[in-house]
């Protein structure tokens, strides 16, 4: 074989032989990318603490006024005494009788706070009506939960679950923007959305920003993590992929730092919008994706990085010639910018104009979407990667939005964002030395086994709680880890961005169902959803066996090397199971 037949089938990956693929140019970029991720993490999770539910009671004004009791009494004698106590109901005339039979009880129109913990929340600043559409849709499932914690539930679930519409254009902005521009329009939407947030006197108003917000966290999250990874050679991938998960970590356990001192929920969305907005002095050293580019037909930038990226990693400049020859077998189809600019010479279809340039790219998107179902191999790793994306979202939130493990809500999520740490650390040796497929099935697995444990423990045993509660944590934020790089080597280049957008659109739905999951079925039994968490996540772990293991894998650049991956895989299935069948004959 000649040395152009080699290049020919070493594809895109062995252009990191000449650049470097785990020099100081990828560790510039994992820094880069974390000092954003840091940041955009707060966005992200804070809402533990902006919309956190202090405890609360029903406001009677001629209590406060008429009488001098102390708000112990006043709590006492005027809500009702039920089997399923509401503080969102009143007894009317409750000061002035000493016997209740036959008060009414009264629907409540305003509420007093506990002031301890917090000064202000989203619940208790940005008050709502009564009785709105959304509580009388709520109320068969309320089961005499107050208005404050039902909106609650609804923010979480809209933020973390809702099914961005949006999620699926970011995949066609990424796929013809690229990641960096993404990147920068993703966090200019966070800047721009939480600034406005903190200044926000309606809730809708409030909860609008917000929704936005999310898009661009999801944006900032998903790119940036798919940029390290497309930067980075096989050997490296998988420490710099656990790696960038560091910083979401840290950004979770600098958030109830942030929150002990800032009480106000106001100024502390202020505070994340302020800060977010130092991210623009440095993002002009982000670099664009030289394999994106090369899969795009764009050789001259791809060539541009490729070089840059060399002299970073003090590399010997390599030949011009032969990162070309390599750039062009990042794909085997034309490349989509040669068929969106040429022209047919009948002057039939004229792509120059922008109309039709984004008529083509929308087919395209499309097209990119029926890729995902197109063949037997790339149908069965999307729909069991969605699947356990699925899983591990509900699971995962499950756990960051679980209130009662503890009464210090700053030491729970400082625990939780703590665990995440060595999960990171340690899970990269696993998945390097064992596999993507076994470490994820083990980690699925014993998420399940902390959870059941979890809900045969009393609630006397507070420190047992917390302990299981911090390893199911542990363990469900390294499948967490491994979910991300699966996706960015499961799928090929052309679709790589898509695939993972569809994988977190399932996220969302699982991030939604949980709060949900934890508010209603509490009332079944105090730990059912952990029940109902240990259950999925033992369901996945066995779903995760249908992935192939990607470990040894390059990372595909089309639909066609992934076909031939599974083939090559098949074939080594059938001579190892020969392997051992020829060994136990000759026993």
């Amino acid at each position: 074989m000649t040395n152009s037949d080699e290049k020919k089938n070493d594809g895109f990956e062995k252009v990191y032989d000449y650049v470097g693929g785990s020099g100081w140019f990828q560790w510039r970029l994992l820094l880069i990318t974390s000092l954003q991720l840091i940041i955009v993490t707060w966005h992200h999770i804070g809402y533990s603490f902006l919309g956190a539910v202090p405890d609360h009671w029903c406001k009677i004004e001629d209590l406060e006024t008429r009488t001098n009791w102390t708000l112990t009494e006043i709590k006492r004698l005027s809500i009702p005494r039920t089997v399923l106590a509401d503080t969102s109901e009143s007894f009317e005339e409750a000061f002035s009788k000493t016997s209740y039979e036959g008060v009414e009880i009264l629907e409540c129109t305003q509420w007093d706070f506990d002031r301890t913990i917090y000064k202000t929340t989203i619940p208790s600043e940005l008050r709502f009506s009564p009785r709105t559409w959304l509580e009388d849709w709520w109320e068969p499932y309320s089961l005499g939960r107050s208005p404050t914690s039902k909106f609650s539930s609804v923010f979480i679930a809209i933020f973390f679950g809702l099914p961005h519409p949006v999620e699926f254009n970011k995949a066609f902005y990424c796929r013809f923007l690229g990641r960096r521009k993404t990147i920068l329009i993703s966090l200019t939407i966070v800047v721009v959305c939480g600034l406005a947030a903190a200044f926000a006197k309606s809730y809708w108003i409030f909860l609008l920003l917000r929704f936005f917000t999310s898009i661009g966290v999801s944006g900032s999250i998903q790119n940036c993590f798919v940029l390290v990874m497309e930067h980075a050679d096989i050997k490296y991938r998988a420490l710099l992929g656990m790696l960038e998960q560091i910083p979401f970590a840290i950004g979770y356990m600098i958030l109830p730092l942030l929150a002990y001192f800032i009480r106000d929920w106001a100024m502390l969305q202020l505070s994340f919008g302020l800060i977010s907005l130092t991210l623009v002095s440095y993002l002009w050293w982000v670099p664009e994706s030289p394999r994106w580019l090369a899969t795009h037909g764009n050789e001259e930038d791809s060539l541009k990085y490729l070089l840059r990226m060399a002299k970073v990693n003090k590399f010997p400049k390599p030949s011009k010639e032969a990162l070309l020859e390599y750039i062009r077998q990042a794909h085997q189809q034309p490349p989509p910018r040669e068929q969106e600019e040429r022209v047919l010479e009948n002057g039939e279809v004229n792509l120059k104009s922008a109309s039709s340039k984004f008529k083509h790219r929308l087919r395209g998107v499309a097209e990119n979407f029926k890729k995902l179902m197109s063949t037997a191999e790339i149908r069965k790793r999307s729909l069991v990667f969605w699947t356990i994306f699925l899983t591990v979202s509900m699971v995962y939130y499950g756990l960051v939005f679980s209130t009662n493990l503890t009464s210090d809500p700053f030491l729970l999520v400082f625990l939780g964002g703590l665990m995440e740490i060595p999960a990171y650390l340690l899970t990269p040796i696993p998945a390097s030395k064992l596999g993507r497929r076994p470490t994820t099935c083990a980690t699925f697995m014993l998420t399940g086994v902390c959870m059941l444990g979890l809900s045969q423990i009393d609630s006397s045993y507070e420190t047992t709680r917390i302990v299981l509660a911090m390893l199911a944590k542990f363990f469900i934020s390294s499948t967490f880890a491994i979910i991300y790089l699966l996706g960015a080597e499961l799928y090929p280049t052309e679709m790589r961005t898509t695939g993972l957008a569809v994988g977190i659109f399932c996220g969302r739905l699982g991030g939604g169902s949980a709060p949900y999951i934890v508010d209603l079925l509490q009332h079944i039994g105090k730990d059912f959803a952990s029940v109902i968490f240990g259950v999925s996540a033992v369901a996945a772990g066995l779903v995760a066996l249908g992935l192939p293991e990607t470990r040894v894998l390059e990372m595909a650049d089309n639909v066609h090397e992934v076909e031939k991956q599974a083939v090559e895989i098949k074939e080594k299935r059938r001579m190892s199971r020969m392997s051992i069948t020829d060994g136990l004959t000759q026993l």
